[in-house]
């Protein structure tokens, strides 16, 4: 991420929308980004090499609104990117970060929208607290019409103080589309996805709370999480459980090498074991009708070579649902993975 842009021809955002298979949904993404009321914003679109008319869809819908916008000059100026071949969403985030000129950067999902006034009231926020990240809620929106409140931690807009950070890794939630981020923070601490195609927003909003210095943030729920049948969240795939424990394995790597692990050892290990190695025993179980009890087991290894000394991690111990999990695993891993199967197949969740 080299930032050669001249500060006075610079956007002040980069919205980055990897585009993968979302014919059916671009249309109210692309009419959410261009009724924004922040002047100056670049949208990336990333052609992931989809199988229908996404990108397709996407120029006309554009082609459009800037029809009907014309004489109100609408901000935001679109462009359209192709990758060399299917890089995933990771990749193709990535993809759009090396090509990016925002101040800030945004990603916003091909089957998800905003409201209008998201970037202006994100974008004035970091720049007044000089904030090196800003944040706002969520809702997600399901397909028979119902809706869920996604609300990040509280913190405190300014200094992002080491308890401020230890709280909000302790209770995390991988919202990271509701975030703008400076560009020059990304680039200084080289915070990129991983291309394990899962858990890699969990990596990359991970790194950017342990690495910041100034954080802010704002209460509206201005980003709207789509669930669709077809969702990536929603498709089975028997290797996403490899791909969430790498996504956690490097956020520690990523932690050590900045310096950073000594001070958050204790939420960077609780993340490891619950949001790494539990979760991806889960989806394991839910993703597959093998019921190989060994790959529990193989998980489990790769968890004690990175964090030898999680059983004696703070909030492992005062949760007694994690204990409790991490027993029956590795006592009954045959009975385990039956039950969450059965779990998975009761509820429809696979992710």
């Amino acid at each position: 991420m080299i930032e050669t842009t001249p500060q006075h021809n610079r956007p002040k955002v980069t919205v980055i929308v990897p585009v993968f298979n979302a014919e059916a949904h671009i249309a109210k993404c692309i009419d959410s980004l261009a009724n924004q009321t922040l002047a100056g914003v670049e949208c990336l679109l990333i052609d992931d090499h989809g199988g229908d008319n996404s990108i397709e869809t996407a120029k006309k819908k554009i082609a459009e609104t800037q029809q009907n916008n014309k004489e109100q000059n609408s901000g935001i100026d679109f462009s359209f990117l192709t990758t060399p071949h299917n890089l995933g969403a990771g990749g193709a985030r990535n993809f759009g970060l090396q090509h990016a000129r925002g101040e800030f950067i945004a990603f916003v999902d091909s089957d998800d929208w905003i409201e209008p006034q998201t970037l202006e009231t994100l974008y004035n926020a970091a720049n007044g607290n000089n904030a090196d990240i800003c944040y706002c809620n969520a809702t997600k929106e399901f397909s028979n019409g119902k809706q869920k409140h996604l609300c990040n931690p509280e913190t405190h807009s300014g200094e992002f103080t080491i308890q401020d950070k230890q709280y909000f890794l302790s209770h995390f939630v991988s919202y990271f589309w509701t975030f703008i981020y400076r560009h020059s923070f990304l680039s200084s601490h080289n915070i990129t996805f991983p291309t394990t195609n899962y858990a890699e927003d969990s990596f990359f909003v991970s790194a950017a709370v342990l690495a910041a210095g100034r954080v802010a943030s704002v209460g509206h729920f201005f980003y709207h999480y789509c669930i669709h049948t077809q969702s990536l969240i929603t498709t089975p795939n028997p290797i996403k459980h490899k791909a969430r424990m790498h996504a956690f394995t490097s956020l520690s790597h990523f932690a050590k090498r900045n310096g950073l692990y000594d001070t958050f050892s204790e939420e960077i290990d609780y993340l490891l074991v619950k949001k790494g190695y539990l979760l991806s025993v889960c989806n394991y179980a839910a993703n597959t009708t093998d019921t190989d009890s060994t790959e529990p087991a193989r998980l489990r290894a790769a968890l004690e070579q990175e964090a030898p000394h999680y059983r004696q991690n703070f909030y492992v111990k005062k949760s007694a649902p994690v204990r409790f999990l991490l027993w029956v695993i590795e006592k009954m891993p045959k009975l385990s993975l039956k039950a969450l199967q059965m779990v998975a197949k009761a509820t429809g969740r696979i992710d």
